[in-house]
């Protein structure tokens, strides 16, 4: 099968027009490290079938050019070493003497290509025009243009016709100064015995040996000396690096084409554009800004969650637990089994329904900052405030795309140019509170501060940012002392999302979330059916395997105010290590254990309550959004029966202690995974370490305070652990065998 590459610059909308050919849902946003690993899908037509290939954005496919980071060494590399039999090489047309410095250096490669002109409509609006015929002419290759939203057909016939009937040219640009050239044809005549299975074009690689690449599999010592030698040669005469030289070659070409080819009319931004972005992007309010901007996010999403919330809940007790005791009890299931399909399945996808609109209404929220363009400005004000804590700026990047999940936030420290950046910021990402501890934290907040849960969440994600930079500085400080880098990012313009597309992308991940939820819920419900049937009974009590647990372990969680008769508090902290979300479900499913058993409403008048329940939760439901709609209907089923379990449990100050310790203790397994594939498992193992002391440590320091008794133990404890941490960070920054800056 035939392999074809799409390759461009960052937010050049390559992953967009990937999406379109393939019909994949692959995430798409407007800045760098977005796609942050090689994505591919199976495209089949009429009379033809191949892979295409989206790989990560990048601005060179020379490893010297700008300092380039993991993910664009990974495209770069991912040309030389596989065979790629066509490439689409996406180009803003918006920006076009940027991208076109990539074109180039594709079309020396010889491969088959063909240059998709992308964002005309972009480049319209900006009084952008481009002579396509002309720049063809130049660059001796076949150009399509296109907006990536829209024509989706006419693309992707446009880029069958170009491949199938070669409508391309692989013709060698030549532009390159005299001597240059010269030593480039030199090099390619007596390297060619070097270059015996390449995929790529001798010229490209000689180029790209030249200009620093490290091609190890091409790398023969002769072949090295053989480029050292031209390289110093070049550099006496030129009094300049070599790899300097041929940027600028490529550079001055690019001119001559853009002068002839685009033409540009005063553009000038509306002044209400041009207001709103001087303060969002201002050095002293473009930070209250952003923290304006992320209180109203989630004031926005527990005002409308909360009422969705009631609603879903409602209507999914009354069929997951209320329908499955009718149809169990009817039937006359046996009681274990009984317990496990209703408290087990039934509470457990109960308290997932309960997350549904809160989760959904978090992700359209961040899509929404996203595709309009200011997350880049939030990561571009953020970087003064993290350079004055000497962090690196760009770590905030995949810092930002840590709210939704961890582990593409793990992925996205790619884009970050150095090792150390990349340990900083997978030790900060973890204190970052995802999708999944929303979750934790709605219900909480629901229950202990309904008039002011959006404030109560917000907080605690301002607490988690706190640690996430303290973390930073102690590593930046005592563990990893380096050099800073600075942010080098593009500005999008604004543009408003289209809503289809949006919701449909929530709704996506949406169905994600709840696939993988689903999944958890029923292994927890099996491992706690499990352990509840396994029971005992001494001379005063009887027992159980999975309340003996909880109680062994209690003890240890008593300085942050878990009580005995609490133990499954402690257990739901163990379940919170396999995905955070299984917290609030564990502790739905095992209060619901210890509740006396309900009457079961006969078959014959359940759709009678089941309609009455609907009935009910919509009216209350429009009665939240419409508050001066007198529709006089009666809350039947008001649940809040975790909510009431919550607080018979936990004190207030246990409850804030508990989200605290479950905002800051190891994240789920898969970032954890995440990290150790990234880095190492020694710089894995530290993260859980100080994750589950930095946690340990607030937790208990809140409830002791809070309840006026310092426990002279508890502190002993945190310093013995605070103390291993950095024995182990230290051991860590030793036994490190690969150069960490």
């Amino acid at each position: 099968m035939k392999k074809i590459a799409i390759i461009g610059n960052p937010n050049s909308g390559k992953t967009t027009i990937f999406n379109a050919i393939t019909n994949s849902n692959n995430k798409t946003a407007n800045w760098p490290g977005v796609t942050v690993d090689v994505a591919s899908a199976s495209w089949k037509n009429t009379n033809f079938a191949a892979t295409i290939i989206d790989l990560p954005g990048l601005y060179s496919i020379s490893h010297a050019d700008f300092g380039i980071a993991a993910d664009e060494k990974l495209a770069a590399d991912y040309l030389f070493y596989n065979k790629i039999d066509f490439i689409i090489n996406v180009v803003d047309a918006s920006n076009l003497s940027r991208s076109l410095y990539l074109s180039t250096q594709l079309i020396e490669t010889g491969i088959p290509l063909v240059i998709v002109l992308n964002k005309i409509d972009i480049a319209t609006e900006m009084a952008v025009t481009v002579n396509r015929q002309k720049l063809q002419q130049h660059l001796q290759t076949r150009i399509i243009t296109a907006t990536a939203i829209k024509h989706k057909q006419k693309l992707i016939n446009d880029i069958l016709n170009a491949y199938i009937k070669n409508e391309f040219s692989t013709s060698y640009l030549d532009y390159y100064q005299h001597n240059l050239k010269n030593s480039i044809a030199k090099l390619v005549k007596d390297t060619s015995e070097d270059f015996p299975n390449s995929l790529v074009s001798p010229q490209s690689l000689v180029i790209a040996l030249l200009s620093g690449n490290k091609l190890i599999n091409f790398c023969s010592i002769s072949l090295e000396k053989k480029i050292n030698s031209v390289m110093n040669e070049l550099k006496n005469q030129q009094e300049e690096d070599i790899d300097v030289i041929v940027a600028q070659n490529r550079y001055d070409f690019i001119h001559k084409i853009t002068t002839q080819v685009q033409q540009k009319l005063v553009y000038k931004e509306s002044k209400i554009i041009e207001k709103i972005d001087t303060v969002l992007t201002h050095k002293y309010y473009g930070l209250p800004s952003l923290i304006a901007i992320i209180y109203l996010v989630f004031y926005a999403t527990m005002q409308i969650g909360t009422a969705l919330q009631i609603f879903f809940e409602n209507i999914a007790a009354a069929i997951f637990i209320e329908g499955a005791r009718t149809i169990t009890t009817a039937y006359h299931f046996p009681k274990t089994l009984q317990m496990f399909v209703v408290s087990g399945l039934g509470q457990g996808f109960t308290s997932l329904a309960a997350f549904i609109p809160i989760v959904f209404c978090i992700f359209y929220s961040m899509q929404f900052l996203e595709e309009t363009g200011y997350m880049p400005r939030a990561a571009y004000v953020t970087d003064r405030v993290m350079r004055l804590l000497q962090l690196p700026g760009k770590a905030f990047i995949p810092l930002i795309m840590g709210f939704g999940c961890n582990v593409p936030a793990i992925l996205a420290s790619r884009t970050l140019e150095s090792k150390r950046e990349r340990i900083l910021a997978g030790m900060m990402t973890p204190f970052m509170s995802c999708n999944a501890r929303l979750a934790v934290f709605a219900i909480f907040a629901s229950a202990y501060f309904p008039l002011n849960s959006s404030m109560a969440i917000f907080s605690l994600y301002m607490v988690g940012i706190v640690v996430a930079i303290i973390t930073g500085i102690i590593m930046c400080r005592l563990i990893l002392p380096g050099t800073i880098k600075p942010l080098v990012l593009e500005l999008p313009k604004y543009q408003l999302p289209k809503q289809k597309a949006l919701l449909k992308n929530c709704y996506l991940k949406t169905l994600n979330f709840c696939t993988r939820v689903g999944k958890y819920i029923f292994m927890i419900s099996a491992v706690i059916g499990i352990a509840n049937s396994i029971t005992w009974q001494d001379s005063y009590n009887n027992y159980n395997l999975l309340e003996a647990f909880g109680r062994a372990i209690q003890p240890m969680l008593e300085p942050i105010g878990i009580k005995a008769e609490n133990w499954p508090a402690a257990i739901s902290i163990i379940s919170g290590f396999v995905a955070k979300e299984t917290v609030i479900i564990t502790l739905s499913q095992l209060y619901s254990h210890t509740n006396d058993v309900v009457t079961a409403i006969p078959i014959s008048a359940y759709s009678s309550y089941l309609s009455n329940i609907i009935s009910s939760s919509w009216h209350d439901l429009a009665k939240e959004i419409i508050p001066w709609a007198s529709l006089g209907a009666t809350n039947i089923n008001s649940t809040g029966v975790l909510n009431a379990a919550l607080m018979e449990n936990f004190s207030t100050n246990a409850a804030i202690s508990y989200v605290l310790f479950n905002l800051l203790y190891t994240p789920c397994i898969s970032t954890v995974v995440a990290f150790a594939k990234e880095v190492n498992w020694r710089w894995a193992t530290l993260s859980v370490a100080w994750s589950i002391t930095i946690a340990y440590t607030i937790a208990t320091i809140f409830f002791q305070i809070s309840t006026g008794a310092m426990s002279s133990h508890a502190l002993f404890y945190i310093l013995i652990c605070l103390c291993l941490n950095f024995a182990l960070a230290y051991n860590t920054r030793c036994n490190e065998k690969t150069a960490i800056i």
